[in-house]
């Protein structure tokens, strides 16, 4: 095969045109500031692109057989490094940072390799079992380091992955309640009649005795564990979003994020025209925030744009996955796709105030060289799968 061959042309341009995006928005920021962030950056990308090309000469299936080791490495490293930080340990923060940025990769390539291996036992009890103990344990990893908006996405993949996997409505059901429990719990006022509902709809999808006995008992204690896990730093950005918080720390840069996106319009000020980036108002502007920079700049129309291209890329995969001949495959390049998506999403409406957490970035376009890195291994993964997708092992 060519080396051109090896690049879906649809698929591979979208990705060249985000990080193309990045690149704009990135200088953008770094010429009125501190042009050494647009050089970094610019390391970055050659960096992912690389990594992007390399991804095409590596077989699906050396990937599917190293799933669980990446997996079981992963976990290890960050729990060691969780350690060494409570011990003060100085000099980690940026394997801490790589580290947990990898997390969401090798925990899909786990969870799909676990589930495609067992496809015919889907709906044993075992099978849900291990899944949501995998996913608290990589979401808890998460929460703890204050990365609430990928633990989302991490049990939000899970919920697809066993979708994608054929599991049963009652049993699928059974699993979302447990968040649902957690997320609305101790308001006893909405989580009673949620557990009615529950018990209503378990009984309309004829869901045996079991299965209802044991989902009121897990969600009475996804409940329980609910105010023990939740922690301050999250309360306190959802204050901030709700306009209950100090506009003069985090509540400042929301703020002032709003005031650019507005002021972009529909058409916007224009390229390195902008007022509230030019003036360095915005902490983080160049990764977090970097979406009030192409509000303000390119207005409405940025958005139109951005989304645009984030959908082509989990359309692409949509459309091509029915010739995806290896089920881990199909998992896996449809997940990809969707957290991408995801994470522009919850990143726009971080930026607007939608959403009370910024640990998401926009992928390929925010300044973050480890998430930079592990987006573009997601669509490399996705570009390998889409070429290949007629062939078996």
């Amino acid at each position: 095969m060519r080396f051109i061959e090896k690049f879906d042309k649809p698929f591979t341009i979208v990705y060249l045109l985000l990080l193309i995006l990045g690149i704009m928005a990135v200088y953008s920021v770094s010429n009125s500031t501190d042009i050494t962030v647009f050089y970094k950056h610019l390391f970055w990308i050659g960096i992912s692109i690389t990594v992007f090309i390399m991804l095409q000469y590596i077989p699906i299936k050396v990937i599917f057989a190293s799933s669980y080791l990446l997996f079981a490495l992963n976990i290890t490293v960050v729990i060691l490094l969780m350690i060494l930080q409570n011990n003060r340990f100085s000099g980690i923060e940026e394997i801490t940072i790589f580290s947990k940025g990898f997390l969401k990769i090798t925990f899909i390539l786990f969870l799909a390799r676990f589930v495609s291996n067992r496809k015919f036992e889907i709906n044993s009890i075992k099978i849900i079992v291990m899944s949501i103990v995998s996913v608290l344990i990589v979401s808890y990893l998460l929460l703890v380091q204050y990365c609430p908006g990928n633990a989302i996405i991490i049990i939000l993949s899970m919920m697809i992955i066993l979708y994608l996997s054929d599991m049963k409505y009652e049993h699928l059901f059974f699993v979302i309640s447990l968040f649902i429990s957690f997320l609305i719990y101790p308001n006893l006022f909405i989580w009673i009649p949620f557990i009615i509902i529950f018990i209503v709809c378990l009984y309309i999808l004829k869901a045996n005795i079991f299965v209802i006995i044991s989902g009121i008992f897990c969600n009475i204690i996804s409940g329980l564990l609910s105010p023990y896990i939740k922690t301050n730093f999250l309360i306190d950005k959802i204050r901030i979003m709700m306009n209950k918080g100090d506009v003069h720390g985090f509540g400042w840069n929301l703020l002032q994020s709003k005031i650019a996106i507005g002021s972009g319009g529909f058409a916007g000020k224009g390229f390195l025209k902008g007022t509230q980036k030019g003036l360095d108002m915005i902490h983080g502007q160049e990764s977090e925030f970097i979406f009030s920079v192409i509000g303000e700049e390119i207005g409405f129309i940025g958005l139109i744009i951005i989304g645009f291209l984030y959908f082509m890329l989990l359309f692409r995969t949509i459309f091509i996955s029915n010739q995806i001949r290896i089920n881990f495959s199909k998992i896996i390049a449809l997940i990809f796709s969707t957290i991408i998506v995801s994470e522009m999403i919850m990143n726009i409406a971080f930026s607007i105030g939608l959403l009370p957490f910024g640990d998401v970035l926009l992928p390929f376009i925010s300044y973050s060289g480890i998430y930079l890195l592990t987006s573009s291994i997601m669509a490399g993964i996705i570009n390998r799968i889409i070429v290949n997708r007629l062939d078996y092992w």
